[in-house]
């Protein structure tokens, strides 16, 4: 039983011995690549505010459904308030990111240099939408602040704002 044993282990080791290892191995991959169309903004209204009501001051938020004064019962419906209007244009079906700005914007008074503040700036999508049929219309909603003293007169941004949407 001992010679068995022994005569297995040996045969065990030799036959160990007999295989052939490698160092290194290779296999072979395909590569693939999908060409999308670029995505792309097209502006179609800029936010154009309109006739804020003087003397009253306060916080004005604007958006598509609705358009109210804080600190005031009286609705602002001064005028035809027109919001940011882009169209985003890219590949059918695909998701993509909004980045709006996070930093106020100081409207300047054409004839006196006084300042207004809109800040606020929200997309009506969220975050993130989706393009349906290859496009899909975001509107930009904002806050408007002034005070009851503001300078009447026209208020312009000396720089626009930055929208910017990216495929996720």
């Amino acid at each position: 039983m001992k010679t068995a044993l022994s005569f297995f282990i040996f045969f065990m080791t030799a036959y160990g011995y007999s295989f052939q290892s490698y160092a290194q191995t290779m296999t072979s991959a395909s590569v693939f690549a999908t060409i999308v169309n670029p995505i792309t903004i097209e502006r179609t209204d800029d936010l154009n505010l309109n006739s804020a009501p003087g003397k009253s001051g306060g916080i004005v938020f604007l958006s598509q459904k609705d358009i109210y004064k804080k600190r005031d019962i009286t609705p602002y419906k001064s005028g035809n308030i027109e919001l940011v209007e882009l169209m985003i244009k890219g590949e059918d079906l695909s998701s993509f990111s909004i980045s709006l700005p996070v930093f106020p914007l100081s409207l300047k008074n054409i004839s006196n240099n006084e300042t207004i503040v809109v800040n606020r700036f929200i997309s009506e999508l969220g975050t993130t939408g989706v393009l349906s049929a290859g496009k899909k219309t975001l509107m930009i909603r904002a806050q408007l602040i002034y005070t009851p003293t503001q300078a009447a007169g026209i208020y312009f941004s000396p720089s626009p704002i930055d929208i910017t949407v990216n495929y996720n």
